[in-house]
């Protein structure tokens, strides 16, 4: 009895572990189609494997070549590489690919596309004869739970009415328009493998019917689909489509409306950057090279992105100028019309010269004072000085060159050399760096900061240092001087323009009025000359006479009077 249980438990693990093994599926899509002679229908190949990581499959179909004509083969799907390359004759069928890790797991993905024309009426079979897929395990596994086919019914071909054709009129059956919200743009690649269509509903239609296929002149059969003006077609493989679909009225059918769709989920090829520097790795400039190719849409653009920098739009070749020795990495990117990105990295190496060696750099340095700095660097080389990231000094290594100590060695092709500075640097710590840049423009990479500590409580001023509050207090008392030295040139200023309006003033009231005194004695005067040459009876020569005298008296007193106040005004600048 227990061998009979444990017998009975081991056949139900096995049976448990098989059926936990045999998860995976080859079908034909769609299972069933009717087609009147001549009409062509395109099948797919599907593979699903829910439960377990599949990366290569093969089969062998077959089909009655007397009722169906094998139009091609399509192999833009889900497999990237064939064994096996898919073929097709004389009712046979065969292919053998994968794809590589990781693999495919999911409810179902296109790996063929193959389109027939019915050829004579009756029932055509499309079978699996053989068929396996195999898991992704590094065994070669073969999960395969079962396959299944398709049936298509081919009826005769629809009669052709050979009587003359009516004068055109305006159709009584209009075609219906096909719009996609997946893939809206007919000559436009998309790297969406689910495609939804819709169509105008218009009036008196009492139903469609469409096909989707990789053909581009499919007329459906007369078998109404169920709808209500929309479709979707799901894991759509890779390639041309073409959505065939006419509407049928009480008069008969419409003409067939054709819509295109690009599908391409694959990236470009995998490809190697080439990386070329004429003459050797000193010269700083590169020139990079690149191709890809894509077998979907095709490639569209490169983009490339050198050390870490952001990525431009570029073409083949690429030529750079790197002024920074060392390594230098770059990504290229290769995108097809779709979308879809392949990436590439490469590296180039720019020699430079070694970063200086820093042999003397003081611990702290007073405030203001000079900082003296030595090194060793290659000879031709220009040394660049930061502190803090700030350039303070940059200069040869030549011209800077002094004599070591004695019985110190200096290697070949080295140079001693020193460096003075007075920076404006505040009190505390400091990073001090350095690099070298050779004849070509090639930088090295900078030294290891080092620290140094400028003191704030003294500064150096012509090699003593001073207190810093003593320069604080000796620079307040020279702006206050500064300032009481100003404010007394500013009131004598002041004082001299009022006493040089007042005296100019004064001078111009005594001018005036000693010309009015002279006016009115005038005017006496003449008027006594005139009284007195009437009385006299010689009025004429009288006052001839005694006029020109007073004038000529009038004018010695004015002249005399503006002589006195211009003396006075230059003695009074004078002292001043």
């Amino acid at each position: 009895m227990k061998r009979f249980l444990l017998s009975f438990v081991i056949v139900v693990a096995a049976l448990t572990v098989s059926r936990m093994a045999s998860a995976a599926t080859l079908s034909v899509t769609p299972n069933s189609a009717s087609l009147r002679v001549g009409e062509t229908k395109t099948f797919s190949i599907v593979v699903s494997s829910t439960d377990q990581t599949l990366n290569a499959g093969q089969g062998r179909l077959s089909y009655p070549a007397d009722k169906l004509q094998l139009l091609g083969i399509s192999k833009s799907g889900l497999f990237t590489y064939w064994i096996l390359e898919p073929s097709g004759s004389n009712g046979d069928i065969s292919f053998g690919g994968g794809l590589p890790s990781p693999g495919y797991k999911g409810g179902g993905r296109a790996i063929l596309t193959v389109s027939f024309r019915a050829k004579a009426t009756g029932t055509a079979a499309i079978r699996f004869n053989s068929g396996s897929v195999l898991a992704n395990d590094g065994k070669g596994t073969d999960i395969t739970s079962g396959t299944s086919g398709a049936t298509v019914t081919v009826l005769a071909a629809a009669v052709t009415n050979t009587a003359p054709s009516p004068a055109p009129s305006a159709p009584s059956t209009p075609t219906p328009t096909i719009n996609s919200s997946t893939h809206p743009n007919q000559g436009k690649w998309y790297a969406k493998t689910d495609v939804q269509f819709t169509w105008t509903r218009l009036a008196g239609m009492q139903g469609v019917s469409y096909v989707f296929d990789q053909v581009t002149n499919t007329t459906p059969d007369d078998t109404t689909e169920s709808g209500d003006g929309a479709a979707n077609f799901r894991q759509t493989a890779d390639g041309v489509w073409y959505l065939h679909l006419k509407a049928k009225y009480a008069s008969g059918w419409s003409a067939t409306v054709h819509y295109r769709v690009y599908v391409d989920t694959q990236s470009p090829e995998n490809f190697t950057p080439n990386v070329e520097q004429d003459g050797d790795a000193r010269n700083p400039k590169a020139t990079l090279t690149f191709r890809s190719s894509d077998a979907g849409s095709g490639i569209d653009h490169y983009e490339l992105s050198l050390n870490s920098e952001p990525f431009k739009t570029v073409t083949s070749p690429v030529t750079t100028e790197q002024k920074r020795a060392g390594l230098h990495q770059f990504t290229v990117r290769a995108f097809d019309l779709a979308g879809n990105l392949r990436e590439a990295v490469g590296e180039f190496t720019v020699e430079g010269s070694p970063a200086p060696r820093l042999t003397k750099i003081p611990s702290s340095v007073a405030l203001f004072s000079q900082i003296t700095i030595e090194g060793l660097s290659v000879q031709g080389d220009t040394v660049v000085l930061t502190i803090d990231g700030r350039e303070v000094g940059r200069f040869s290594a030549a011209e800077s060159r002094i004599v070591p100590n004695s019985g110190v060695a200096i290697p070949d092709g080295l140079v001693l050399w020193r460096f003075q500075s007075t920076p404006f640097l505040a009190p505390g710590f400091h990073e001090l760096s350095a690099k070298a840049v050779n004849q070509y423009g090639i930088e090295s990479p900078a030294t290891v900061p080092v620290s140094f500590q400028t003191l704030g409580q003294t500064f150096g001023l012509f090699g003593w240092l001073i207190p810093t509050y003593a320069l604080i207090a000796g620079l307040v008392i020279i702006i206050f001087i500064l300032l009481a030295a100003l404010l007394v040139v500013w009131e004598r200023y002041q004082h001299w323009r009022r006493a040089e309006s007042f005296d100019l003033n004064r001078a111009e009231d005594e001018i005036n009025e000693e010309i009015e005194k002279l006016q009115a004695s005038l005017e006496k005067d003449i008027v006594g000359a005139i009284r007195t040459a009437v009385t006299e009876r010689s009025m004429q020569a009288a006052t001839h006479e005694q006029i020109r005298q007073d004038i000529a008296q009038t004018r010695q007193r004015i002249d005399s009077l503006i002589e006195k106040q211009v003396k006075q005004l230059k003695k009074k600048r004078q002292r001043k």
